[in-house]
Parts: structure tokens; C-alpha cells; sequence
């Protein structure tokens, strides 16, 4: 598994959702871990898979949608 929650990819998938979130929504995702474990992308808010919020797929633009989809699914542009 490698962490890259700093990474440029990371930051520039990170900056595409801005506006979308509160400020709280926010500040939670910019604190969460992002790491690739084989194929698969995962962003956790905190360090409970089963309590935080998690969002997992084949992309970090995937995982993205995946975590966030509870917050604004709806303003998502494809």
C-alpha cells in the first residue's frame, strides 16, 4: 500500500472538487489519506475503515466520486 495523500495527482483531483463541499466537507477530505493498494485507489477520512468515510476505485477520480457521492452527487458534472 503507498500513501500519497500530497501527491501533485492527489492535490490536482483534490482542487477539481472545490465548491462542490462545505467548508467542514472540506477540510475533511484535504485531511483525508489516499493510497493505492494494487489497482484499487482508497480516500479515508480517518483511521476506521468501518467508521470514517472511505471512498475506493480504479482511479483517484473514481475514489473521489465514490467519497464524496453522499455530499453532492447531484452538482457532479461527468
Amino acid at each position: 500500500m503507498t500513501c500519497v495523500h500530497h501527491s501533485p495527482e492527489a492535490m490536482r483531483e483534490f482542487r477539481k472538487w472545490n465548491g462542490l463541499l462545505t467548508d467542514h466537507q472540506e477540510s475533511k477530505l484535504l485531511a483525508a489519506t489516499v493510497t493505492k493498494d494494487g489497482n484499487e485507489w482508497c480516500i479515508l477520512s480517518g483511521p476506521d475503515l468501518a467508521a470514517d468515510r472511505a471512498g475506493f476505485g480504479q482511479t483517484i477520480t473514481d475514489a473521489m466520486k465514490d467519497y464524496i457521492s453522499g455530499y453532492a452527487l447531484n452538482k457532479i458534472a461527468s
